[in-house]
């Protein structure tokens, strides 16, 4: 069979005619028309959220990030539970009202039985203030100032049992002196005064005891606690004084970080006091008023002179 050519001439026609179709007939100027897009369909818009869980409804959209199918059904969810809620108050109401009002009966009847009972202690600690007045008045007030003094030092310096008799004497002295000091207090400053005789006996016995000693004596201590599981064992004095070394080491190592710590609270104390805001503040008031502001805008600054009162 034979195939049919057209000349090239008319090859090319057809070519072009085909391409320019879809402007024929467009005025110049115009753009043409692309052809229509096929309509997207459209989503049904969403079911109205009631009122009644609308905030709990976002919010937890919002927190899960729900999907459009999963929305109705949270919808339903809520609205079901909201309206499981409402029963159960009217069911419930009512009766929690009533309870409510006998709890707050019973309240008030608890009230009025603790203040029954108050009263009633208050006289036993009469009764125990009257009995110590009348034991305190079978001694003289250098026994009890003397027994004070002891009460305070057993207290504050807990080891001053193991001082030698030579210093156990000045502490005993320091105490005396702080425990006649908080006895001259008022019966409202009684409390103040016992802290400052703390205070001031603690300071003394640092000054009286020195620190060689103190570490001594809290090195024994806490080896005599450490050893107390093992005193059935029958140790040998070389195994008590492997045990004394570890306790010596600790000891050591909390007294220089309690030291260093100590020396950085002096120094947070110190920079506190010389951090005074207010200097600084004057500091920069003065500079703006002398350096920035203008001569017109300081006298503006200047108070101004209260008016005299008008005579009559």
């Amino acid at each position: 069979m034979k195939t049919f050519k057209l000349p090239a001439a008319i090859a090319a026609i057809v070519v072009l005619a085909t391409i320019t179709w879809p402007y024929v007939g467009v005025a110049q100027g115009e753009k043409p028309k692309s052809p229509p897009k096929a309509e997207k369909a459209k989503k049904p818009p969403p079911p109205p959220v009631d009122p009644k869980i609308r905030g709990q409804f976002y919010r937890i959209c919002r927190t899960y990030n729900a999907t459009d199918e999963q929305k109705p059904k949270l919808q339903k969810l809520l609205l079901a539970h909201q309206k499981a809620a409402e029963n159960w108050k009217k069911k419930n109401e009512s009766n929690i009202k009533d309870l409510r009002k006998k709890l707050a009966g019973l309240r008030k009847q608890v009230d009025e039985r603790n203040a029954e009972i108050r009263k009633i202690e208050a006289t036993r600690h009469a009764m125990a203030d009257e009995q110590d007045k009348q034991v305190l008045a079978l001694f003289s007030k250098d026994k009890i100032l003397e027994a004070q003094a002891v009460e305070l030092l057993r207290r504050t310096v807990p080891y001053w049992q193991k001082l030698d008799d030579k210093m156990k004497a000045k502490v005993l002295q320091a105490a005396r002196k702080a425990a006649a000091e908080a006895a001259k207090a008022k019966p409202e400053d009684e409390r103040k005064a016992a802290s400052e005789a703390v205070k001031e006996l603690r300071a003394a016995a640092e000054q009286i005891v020195p620190a060689k000693v103190r570490q001594n004596i809290e090195i024994d201590s806490i080896t005599q606690s450490m050893s107390s599981p093992y005193r059935k064992l029958d140790l040998t004095d070389s195994q008590k004084s492997k045990i004394r070394s570890l306790c010596e080491k600790a000891c050591r190592e909390r007294w220089s970080v309690e030291g260093e710590r100590d020396k950085l609270q002096k120094k947070v104390e110190e920079l506190r006091k010389k951090q005074d805001w207010r200097k600084s503040y004057e500091a920069i008031k003065e500079t703006i008023s002398a350096k920035i502001l203008t001569s017109e805008q300081r006298e503006m600054l200047k108070p101004k002179p209260k008016p005299k009162p008008k005579s009559n």
